[in-house]
Parts: structure tokens; sequence; C-alpha cells
């Protein structure tokens, strides 16, 4: 499989649908590869609404410095994921939202996609 990397964090809102949180960290094959590391991650859980924008697919006021690293996940690798409702975790102790508020429950979508212009070993 080619190198991929998290481009973007698209979280879908409806009106009977309040599901939002913060992509923040990925795992491949068991390896975490650090907080927002190869992520675009939002500065806020608040949900892209507008189905039309080019936000659902990009988003917008992304956490700076944005990542840069490319997170490389071969064929068949297992990738599991992390979500909170801010980055890096509970605002506070005993913080009832974390981590993810009993309110925001529903879809959540996260893209991953292909990485323009990275060498990429013939092989793969």
């Amino acid at each position: 499989m080619k190198p991929t990397t998290i481009l973007s964090l698209a979280l879908f809102g409806a009106s009977s649908v309040t599901g939002h949180c913060i992509f923040q960290r990925l795992k491949v094959n068991d390896v975490d590869q650090g907080q927002l590391v190869g992520v675009r991650a939002p500065s806020s859980n608040y949900p892209v609404q507008n189905v039309n924008s080019d936000q659902i697919t990009c988003n917008s006021g992304f956490v700076s410095p944005v990542s840069t690293a490319v997170v490389k996940i071969p064929a068949g690798a297992k990738v599991s994921t992390w979500y909170q409702h801010v980055i890096g975790g509970a605002q506070y102790a005993n913080d009832a939202d974390n981590p993810i508020a009993p309110s925001h429950k529903g879809p959540v979508l996260v893209y991953l996609a292909k990485v323009p212009g990275v060498n990429r070993p013939s092989s793969e």
C-alpha cells in the first residue's frame, strides 16, 4: 500500500445527529505514532455542517503547527485511532465530557488519503 497520512478530520452534523470530537492520534500495528503526528486536527470539535463546502474534506482552523509527517501504513496493517472532545484529553479532573461528551455521540468520519510527491519504493 502507498504511504498515507491523515489529511483531515471531517465531522458531519445533521439536525438529528450531534456526533463530534477530534481525531488526535493513531497507532499502526500497535505502534503509537504520537499526538497529532500525521494528523491535521481542527482547533474545535464543532462539526462541519455544510457538506458542499471544501471544509468537509479539508476542514479549517487547524491546530498549529500542522503536522507535516507522513505516516506509512502497510497493506493489511491494524490501524487504531484515538478521539477526544478537546486536544490532549480531559480539561480538568473528573471531566465528564472526556473522552466524548454524552451529548456528542453519533457518526464521526476520518479520511485517509495518499500523499502526493512522497518517494515510494517501487515494490509498494
